[in-house]
C-alpha cells in the first residue's frame, strides 16, 4: 500500500472517530433525505445507528471544502457510502471545527445513489 493511501486512510479513521463521538444534526428534512427516510419506514435515529457502523471500507471521497450555498465553509465535507436493503446509499457529512479539539458534524445528505451522477466508489472496500 502506497504511503499516499496509508495517509488517506488514517485521514479517513480520524474522521470517523469525530463523526461517531461528535455531537450529528441529520438534515432528516433534506427532500431527497425524507423521501428516502419515508421509503426505509425510517426515523432519524435509524441514520445514527448506520452512523456508528462506518468503517473506511465505506469511504468514497474527502476530504472536500464546503461548496455548497448553505452551512459554514470551514471544516471539511467526507462522502461515504452503505449497502441497505440492495440499495446503495449516499452519506455525506460535514466536519465543523468548533473550537480545541470539538468538532459538530452534520449528515447533510442520507439517500440513494443518485442515476446519472458519479456512481459511489470505496477505493479501500478491500481494507
Amino acid at each position: 500500500m502506497s504511503v499516499k493511501a496509508q495517509a488517506t486512510i488514517q485521514a479517513v479513521e480520524r474522521a470517523l472517530l469525530t463523526i461517531k463521538t461528535s455531537s450529528i444534526d441529520i438534515n432528516d428534512e433534506y427532500y431527497k433525505n425524507k423521501i428516502f427516510l419515508e421509503k426505509l419506514g425510517w426515523q432519524p435515529s435509524h441514520i445514527l445507528n448506520e452512523i456508528k457502523k462506518l468503517s473506511v471500507r465505506d469511504y468514497c471521497e474527502g476530504p472536500q471544502p464546503n461548496l455548497s450555498k448553505v452551512g459554514p465553509k470551514i471544516g471539511a465535507i467526507w462522502i461515504f457510502g452503505k449497502k441497505i436493503k440492495s440499495m446503495k446509499v449516499y452519506i455525506k457529512f460535514h466536519i465543523i471545527p468548533i473550537g480545541g479539539s470539538n468538532s459538530h458534524c452534520v449528515c447533510m445528505s442520507f439517500h440513494e445513489e443518485e442515476e446519472g451522477k458519479k456512481p459511489l466508489t470505496f477505493p479501500y472496500a478491500n481494507t
